[in-house]
């Protein structure tokens, strides 16, 4: 499998989780009943017009709504802006080499796209990349709720479990989870193993 259909499957993956507590997020925003609740599923990097897009939006959005089971909610896949260093990202997933550097270049378009979902209307954003950028930023900035993904599939998982492993497509991925899970302090609920 390779680089780009592994960020399409965790993208589907992430997004049940992300998506059932988003809605749920929405829908005790409403104001009126019969109002749409709309939430941003938001991508972390840029719409490319591009065949090497990584992945179709439509049937994304299309999976995401399908998870969310509320007539009252839609879910809308988005992008920030296009940013200084955005194809940083491109370049060091080409090299297998993506370790974070391309998240904190995209911090400021992100959250500049969360305000942008708030005054727009939006009940909620959803970072859709595994590893949570803009997150915490975005939720000094913005009212609304922001959900990461990878906190959400961590304390979900462990609601079932009292240890877990986590594993990530790159060898670069490794300490940069580390990093946010001590972050999170949830660093001594996954076990430890060797990479190869």
């Amino acid at each position: 499998m390779d680089r780009r259909s592994v960020l399409q499957n965790g993208v589907m993956a992430t997004g049940l989780a992300a998506a059932a507590i988003a809605a749920s997020a929405a829908a005790g925003a409403a104001d009126a009943p019969g109002k749409i609740n709309r939430v941003l599923f938001l991508d972390k990097g840029p719409l490319r017009q591009t065949a090497d897009r990584l992945y179709d939006p439509a049937s994304v959005e299309k999976e995401l709504n399908s998870y969310c089971g509320s007539p009252t909610t839609k879910i809308e896949v988005g992008f920030p802006d296009n940013y200084d260093g955005s194809e940083v990202g491109l370049a060091i997933g080409d090299q297998n080499m993506l370790n974070g550097l391309d998240h904190m270049i995209a911090l400021p378009a992100l959250i500049r796209k969360m305000v942008w979902a708030q005054d727009n209307g939006y009940a909620a954003v959803i970072s859709s990349n595994t590893f949570d950028p803009g997150v915490e930023g975005g939720r000094l900035a913005v009212k609304i709720p922001v959900i990461g993904v990878f906190r959400t599939a961590m304390h979900t998982a462990l609601t079932l479990c009292d240890k877990i492993a986590i594993t990530v497509p790159l060898e670069s991925h490794i300490p940069y989870a580390w990093r946010l899970l001590r972050a999170y302090g949830l660093e001594h609920f996954v076990r430890t193993s060797p990479t190869k």
